[in-house]
């Protein structure tokens, strides 16, 4: 009988799996992710969200995140039930590298469930019940820690899904909701190729600032208008 190879799960390739067309979902988005930078910190992530709640998912390097993800890149979820304090929570789920492209899927159901797939594998599922029959915006984001910190994100070969329909010709609007004047968030490649750059240094945080106490202001934000 012929036998078929198990994938090496740090390879690459894409391997045949969950993807947009086939897992069932109310909201996806799915796109090729690439992140480098430099300094103490960036990410590279996809985002589902309300004006005061959010799903992301995607890829962090953090100098000086807890053990042991201490200056690693790491696969991340961020799920914000709320803006308030306390209202974050953080699951790091695998490491990752920088400079290598990963396929990486967000898909979130009617209930508010969000199912995580990396390279057509799901790797972790989180629940935000303000995410729950509601409208929520699909958006790409890269962003970096600190001032003079650089994020590199590329995102391509971005497919989106909404009210639980995709439609794979569709090319969606952009609406370009970056919050920090160092960072360039380039969509004039989405029409023609379905790919969108963040890129630049982090500049214009007051003295002590970082990500977590100014996480306004140091992104590279694309939204895409239905």
């Amino acid at each position: 009988p012929t036998v078929t190879p198990t994938p090496d799960p740090s390879d690459n390739t894409q391997v045949a799996g969950s993807s947009i067309e086939n897992t069932a979902s109310e909201y996806s988005i799915e796109a090729d992710i690439t992140l480098s930078g430099t300094g103490t910190g960036y990410h590279a992530k996809l985002v589902a969200c309300t004006a005061t709640s959010a799903v992301s998912f995607g890829i962090q390097y953090d100098k000086h995140a807890r053990a042991p993800y201490t200056g690693k890149a790491w696969f991340m979820i961020e799920n914000v039930a709320h803006n308030g304090a306390g209202g974050q929570n953080y699951i790091w789920v695998q490491e990752a590298a920088r400079g290598k492209t990963y396929h990486v899927m967000l898909a979130v159901k009617k209930d508010g469930t969000c199912n995580c797939y990396i390279n057509g594998k799901l790797v972790k599922t989180v629940k935000n019940s303000s995410l729950a029959n509601t409208t929520v915006y699909l958006r790409v984001e890269g962003s970096a820690r600190l001032n003079g910190d650089s994020v590199n994100a590329t995102f391509s070969n971005i497919e989106l899904k909404a009210d639980g329909k995709y439609y794979a010709d569709k090319i969606w609007g952009t609406h370009d909701f970056t919050t920090n004047k160092g960072i360039k968030a380039d969509a004039s490649g989405y029409a023609a190729s379905k790919r969108v750059t963040i890129k630049g240094k982090v500049k214009g945080l007051a003295s002590g600032q970082d990500w977590d106490s100014a996480y306004e202001q140091v992104s590279g934000i694309i939204q895409f208008v239905n």
